[in-house]
């Protein structure tokens, strides 16, 4: 059976990559644009996909709206997240159906429609914003997204909420102080995430996964601190550019119209550190784990504690550090110091190798006087 637009369907009219129109089809509307009239009438009945002509003789495309399509044309009340880092993040966390979501800093509601529209039927996003203004924004533009079902928007500030209680909720029972617990993801879109993060923590699983949105790197710096400071580990940070391509027979080019910068993305997961630890990030002889088996698992040797790209393998240098502490204790012990190893010796003579001279210092050299017969 065809599938025909009716009225109050939502048609997306396509007249080029640039030029296209997300509407609400009503009786007695029409669209004006500069190539021509598009009636909203002249709509109703056909199917997905039919064309329609504007009384310049131009015509377009009547296509059915994705969520992309609804989220490059919601209304911005603030900077959105673009469809570039929301298929990452739902990739990077495992968002799927029946899932737990919560979300800090609604905005205009671009990442909150998205990631619902994911999780329905069974799952559900809890977002909060401090500001009614934006959610009011928000709310228009995830009920036009057609998921305000499994949407829950409030107005609150996280940050205010009482965490002085050290015990993470993971029981399920939601703690009186926290409106949401057992989250299985949790995304932060503020200007200052870092204060937020314990309570998030509180309101997620075990291993629960949160991921921050970050517009500069002064405020990925502090977070991926901040994260260490809170007990997460698997610390990610990630910046995504796209480039689209301009496919024609025989010219084919990258477009000229990239889309450069638009934020960064840090990623982590909840965990339980080790309590009898002295100092973070600092492991004794107890604590370290070396393998052995000689295969590339490709771990970056990390002490679970954040990701450090600037070491290949940090628990190979807390292994050596300890190998380099008993060797200087046994040294200490025995009153002597550790022999130098022997200078190379000649393969052919067997004598001690000794460092060949510049040709310069060769010419500068007395000639050797011969015996008189």
């Amino acid at each position: 059976m065809a599938d025909k637009i009716k009225q109050n369907s939502h048609v997306l009219f396509y007249y080029n990559r640039s030029k296209k129109w997300l509407v609400r089809i009503t009786r007695g509307d029409a669209l004006h644009t500069h190539i021509g009239v598009l009636r909203h009438s002249d709509a109703i009945g056909k199917e997905y996909g039919s064309r329609l002509t504007t009384n310049k003789s131009k015509y377009v495309y009547l296509l059915r709206p994705t969520l992309y399509d609804y989220t490059m044309k919601l209304q911005h009340g603030t900077q959105i997240v673009y469809p570039k880092e929301l298929g990452y993040i739902v990739a990077r966390a495992g968002i799927g159906g029946g899932q737990k979501v919560l979300e800090v800093g609604t905005g205009s509601g671009s990442l909150t429609s998205f990631v619902a529209n994911v999780v329905r039927p069974r799952g559900h996003v809890y977002s909060f914003d401090v500001d009614p203004k934006f959610m009011k924004i928000a709310q228009k533009n995830i009920d036009r997204a057609g998921v305000s079902k499994y949407v829950t928007l409030q107005n609150l500030d996280i940050k205010e909420l009482d965490v002085t209680d050290d015990a993470d909720s993971d029981s399920g029972a939601t703690a009186p102080e926290l409106p949401v617990s057992g989250a299985d993801v949790a995304l932060i879109d503020v200007g200052d995430p870092w204060t937020v993060l314990p309570q998030v923590r509180r309101m997620l699983r075990g291993s629960g996964c949160v991921f921050a949105v970050c517009p500069t790197m002064n405020q990925l710096e502090k977070l991926s601190a901040s994260l260490v400071e809170n007990e997460f580990t698997d610390i990610e940070s990630t910046e995504l550019i796209l480039r689209n391509i301009e496919a024609r027979q025989g010219k084919t080019r990258h477009s000229f119209q990239g889309i450069g910068h638009t934020t960064y993305l840090c990623f982590a997961r909840k965990a339980y550190f080790e309590r009898d630890a002295d100092v973070y990030g600092v492991a004794t002889t107890d604590h370290v784990v070396v393998d052995d088996d000689g295969d590339d698992d490709g771990d970056d040797g990390s002490d679970g504690r954040g990701s450090d790209g600037d070491n290949p393998s940090a628990t190979a240098g807390v292994t050596d550090t300890v190998r380099a502490k008993s060797s200087a204790k046994s040294s200490a012990k025995t009153g002597r110091t550790a022999k130098k190893p022997d200078p190379p010796k000649s393969a052919k003579a067997g004598r001690t190798a000794s460092p060949k001279r510049s040709p310069a210092s060769r010419r500068a050299a007395p000639a050797k006087r011969t015996k008189a017969a």
